[in-house]
């Protein structure tokens, strides 16, 4: 006694179809052809059913997945704009300058005091900051008089 079953096969590109097979004794598929007689008479699709049953042409190119383009402005091409040590120094020159300026706006007698620029470039970058605002504003002789002495002069 031979057993015929219908299973369901995945294709290669995608979707499934029916195979009718013979089960052997061991339990394994045999395929036989699939009977081509229909129990049922088949119904005709409407027109407009027919007219987008088009054949699908897939092209062999393989799906690529796209990277999303990340746009980046020109002060990051440049890399010694994109150095962090240096966008410190330059935020703290400059809200040391601006800040200076809104502090003589406010309170006049403060914005002459020598310790008021460093202060504000370290809350801006930090010690590159400091250090920066330091070295544009006088050099060593500003670091003398933030740190209270006087600067001393050699005379020869």
């Amino acid at each position: 006694m031979t057993k015929f079953k219908v299973i369901t096969i995945k294709k290669r590109g995608g979707g499934t179809r029916k195979q009718r097979v013979q089960v052997l004794s061991s339990g394994k598929f045999k395929f036989v052809k699939n009977k081509t007689t229909r129990s049922t008479p088949k119904r005709k699709a409407s027109a407009s059913k027919r007219r987008s049953k088009t054949p699908k042409r897939k092209s062999n190119k393989a799906k690529t997945t796209r990277k999303p383009v990340v746009k980046r402005s020109i002060t990051s091409k440049i890399p010694f704009v994109n150095n962090p040590t240096i966008r410190k120094v330059a935020t703290g020159i400059g809200l040391a300058t601006i800040g200076v300026g809104v502090i003589s706006l406010v309170a006049p007698q403060l914005a002459n005091n020598p310790i008021v620029k460093p202060a504000l470039a370290f809350l801006g970058g930090g010690i590159p900051g400091v250090i920066g605002q330091v070295v544009v504003s006088g050099g060593l002789g500003g670091i003398t008089n933030v740190l209270g002495g006087n600067p001393q002069t050699v005379s020869s």
